[in-house]
């Protein structure tokens, strides 16, 4: 299990780029309004106010870098106990103040340069895509012993059937 730590580093170095990439869904303003991306907002700078990630310019684009693994790991358990914290106790103004301080706003010229990057490279902004479908494979004995998978490439008809089985169309 050698490759476990690179696995860690790995998700610190999404959370830096989540911190950016969410930016992408802001043409305007200087607060981001989806929940998710508030949350994803709110890790990148609590990361960067804890000194484990920094916010750096080079060559003329904006960055989020790991400074240290070691200090985001710790800044990531002390944020995940805070919210545990708020949530077993209602802390209400205490939510509020982590998200207000740290999950709301963003630099609008950080923003720009993340939007130019995109139309740079004609990337759509939202994409989605057709899941694999998978099914269970059983032997005689009724034991699962495989996982069958399809594909099948009609987006529609996929999102209608998770639609069916989650309630969400009524039917």
């Amino acid at each position: 299990m050698k490759d476990v730590p690179e696995v860690g580093r790995e998700l610190y170095r999404q959370m830096a780029r989540a911190g950016l990439t969410l930016l992408k869904s802001y043409p305007t303003g200087d607060t981001v309004q989806e929940d998710h991306d508030r949350a994803r907002l709110l890790v990148a700078n609590y990361l960067i106010e804890a000194g484990a990630l920094e916010r750096v310019k080079k060559n003329g684009h904006w960055y989020i870098d790991v400074k240290d693994y070691d200090k985001a790991h710790e800044a990531a358990g002390k944020l995940l106990a805070e919210i545990m914290r708020i949530k077993a106790t209602g802390d209400y103004d205490g939510i509020k103040k982590l998200i207000d301080t740290h999950g709301l706003h963003f630099d609008p010229a950080v923003r720009d340069d993340v939007i130019a990057r995109y139309k740079a490279i004609d990337v759509p902004i939202f994409y989605s895509g057709v899941f694999a479908d998978l099914t269970p494979v059983k032997d005689k004995s009724g034991k699962v012993t495989d996982v069958a998978i399809s594909y099948p490439r009609d987006f529609l008809a996929q999102q209608l059937a998770w639609a069916r089985e989650n309630g969400t169309l009524g039917l």
